[in-house]
């Protein structure tokens, strides 16, 4: 335990070092530069399904806007997989060899238990949210992420990113702004994590949805 805790440690401590140096930077050029190499994806994701099927909407960006939400709510639980038992071994979180659908499961059965936070009703009663991180690995830290996204603030932001990336062509632009926003308004959710992957990848996913619907 103690080891892992000092890994953790290390790494927070890395984190703060590389957001507070001059010296580090992001050459937002050279990242342009990047995807432009990166293929267009065209398949549906695997992650877009049941629960992601169900967002309605008044109109197309009010339908993207409710699936940026279940997005960032699903990325944000992609952590704490990896975990020490009482021995201080490694495990792993995992269903079939992977973590992610250890994870997407769960979010998913919360969804069919009418538990799971949405745009219409982003609210989990505590014993319900008790009763389905039970056994699951660093419960306690998902119960904080799940509290940032359990508020009317929380749709704020998302409808704020999502309006603000948004285009004249109803096509949508993200910058690293927007993944900063994400950082800031949810730091238990995407504050902790190094150089910023999973708020990064919030973007990321949703762009594929997008693109599979015909939206860049």
């Amino acid at each position: 335990m103690e080891i892992f805790a000092n890994k953790q440690a290390f790494l927070a401590k890395i984190d703060s070092i590389i957001l507070q140096s001059e010296l580090v930077s992001i050459d937002e050029e050279a990242v342009a530069k990047l995807a432009a190499y990166i293929p267009r994806q065209t398949d549906m994701p695997g992650l877009f399904t049941g629960y992601f099927l169900n967002e309605g909407g008044q109109d197309a960006h009010d339908h993207f806007t409710r699936v940026f939400y279940s997005v960032a709510l699903n990325v944000a639980n992609q952590c704490g997989c990896v975990y020490p038992d009482e021995n201080g071994n490694t495990r792993r979180w995992e269903i079939d060899g992977s973590a992610a659908k250890a994870v997407d499961d769960k979010l998913h059965q919360m969804f069919e238990d009418g538990d799971l936070p949405n745009w219409d009703n982003p609210w989990i009663e505590p014993i319900h949210l008790n009763a389905h991180l039970a056994g699951v690995p660093y419960a306690n830290v998902r119960k904080k992420i799940f509290a940032e996204f359990t508020s009317e603030k929380a749709k704020k932001v998302i409808s704020d990113i999502l309006d603000d990336a948004r285009t004249s062509n109803d096509n949508y632009s993200f910058s690293f702004k927007h993944t900063e926003k994400l950082v800031e308004e949810f730091p238990e959710s995407f504050g902790a994590n190094l150089f910023r992957k999973k708020a990064n990848l919030v973007p990321i996913t949703f762009a594929a949805y997008a693109a599979h619907k015909g939206v860049d």
